[in-house]
């Protein structure tokens, strides 16, 4: 496993990483390396050394004809129907990841003054480089030196830093040392690669998270006082610190790192990177300590009963914990016939009602369950063939704005 196995873990997810590591340590060399072990193109960006628009894109004077064939009445029509406006043109290395597969590394992250961080805030987050989205494909990084030692050194400001996960970059002393035994040739750096179909985790990973901010939502945001201000030190906040965003980033790298079988030090050092140390371990002893049923073997024994009672569970927030990964099991990948199937789709519709009927726990129970029926458009989307009982179409279905008609019933 290589050393940065949470780094390249965390880029392939969608979540930028941040890299911080003491200078010459090799950051830049062997994320050089990795992108050609994956076939990829790189461009390193070096944000001191731009302007912000250089970043978040330069306006440009756009006239756009009108098109004779319609009449053009809106004010922001000249009489001809010309059109006139600013557009944010991306510079060229946003435009150049259109064409094959790219990395773009926000290099020496910690030179940059606020104003140019400010211009990285949409492209890291959202993909957005001016009016030009980069494609999704494209992987994102970021690495530095502490500020206290970087060249012109700035601590991050907390908007960038809430949108990057903070890793420390390790020099594979193996790998440098067989390097300089054979003639500075490093090999390349030995990779996780995510596999296909590993969104399917985060569902899963997501409900957890939700499970845990339901028992302690005092841990979902920052404490603010009653001006509306951060209480604590803002230099805590250039490092890793929670929001919803970064609960969110930390599902989707915990089971990213799951899906890649990745040992459990290395979904801590994910977890770590998103929301911070002491929430990251607050969270991991919360998981450890849930004692909740198994939802395969719960699948398994509505199957095969006649008459199915659920295993109680005391506690709401475990509660939604256990429903959210039996939904997971049935319905992560609807595409998945082995899984969404209808004897598995109303096994677990069985748990649900026993849940509400049999134990109290009416409101968790549909609270839970939209995800079980289908979309968030309200469309009902279940196995072919099943019933749906009628307690359950006219006690949960107002609640839930689903549709009784349409949608694959």
């Amino acid at each position: 496993m290589d050393v940065n196995a949470a780094y390249y873990i965390s880029m392939q997810a969608g979540v930028p990483p941040l890299g911080i590591s003491l200078p010459g340590e090799g950051k830049t060399s062997v994320l050089k390396s990795f992108a050609e072990a994956t076939n990829r193109q790189i461009y390193i960006l070096i944000g001191s050394i731009r302007e912000p628009s250089d970043i978040g894109g330069i306006p440009f004077l756009r006239e756009e004809k009108a098109d004779p064939t319609v009449v053009h009445r809106t004010k922001e029509h000249a009489a001809d129907g010309t059109s006139v406006y600013f557009e944010l043109v991306a510079p060229k290395w946003a435009k150049d990841t259109t064409d094959g597969d790219w990395i773009i590394v926000y290099d020496e992250l910690t030179c940059n003054n606020p104003s140019v961080q400010s211009a990285m805030l949409r492209p890291l987050a959202e993909g957005w480089v001016g009016d030009f989205q980069l494609p999704e494909r494209t992987w994102q990084c970021a690495l530095g030196n502490p500020p206290g030692i970087a060249a012109n050194g700035h601590s991050l400001e907390p908007p960038l830093a809430n949108r990057v996960c903070h890793l420390g970059w390790r020099l594979d002393d193996d790998s440098w040392h067989a390097g300089m035994r054979n003639g500075m040739n490093f090999p390349a750096p030995t990779l996780p690669v995510l596999p296909a179909g590993w969104e399917d985790g985060i569902r899963e990973e997501a409900n957890l998270v939700s499970a845990y901010l339901t028992r302690n939502p005092d841990a979902r945001s920052l404490s603010l006082d009653e001006k509306g201000n951060y209480k604590g030190d803002r230099e805590a906040l250039s490092g890793a610190y929670v929001s919803p965003r970064s609960w969110s980033m930390l599902a989707i790298n915990s089971a990213a790192a799951k899906a890649c079988n990745m040992p459990g030090i290395v979904v801590s050092e994910l977890r770590t990177g998103c929301v911070g140390a002491s929430h990251a371990r607050e969270y991991e002893n919360y998981l450890d300590t849930l004692d909740l049923p198994d939802p395969e073997q719960e699948l398994q024994r509505a199957i095969g009963a006649s008459e199915f009672a659920a295993i109680p569970v005391e506690r709401p927030d475990q509660l939604i914990a256990f429903l959210g990964s039996l939904t997971a099991r049935v319905v992560a990948n609807r595409k998945d016939t082995k899984r969404f199937t209808l004897e598995r789709w109303t096994a677990a519709l069985e748990i649900f009602i026993s849940h509400d009927r049999d134990h109290g726990a009416k409101e968790v129970a549909i609270s839970c369950a939209k995800p079980l029926f289908g979309e968030e458009s309200g469309q009902v989307n279940v196995p072919k063939g099943v019933k749906i009982p009628k307690y359950v179409m006219d006690e949960w279905f107002p609640r839930l704005s689903l549709s009784q008609t349409g949608g694959n019933r």
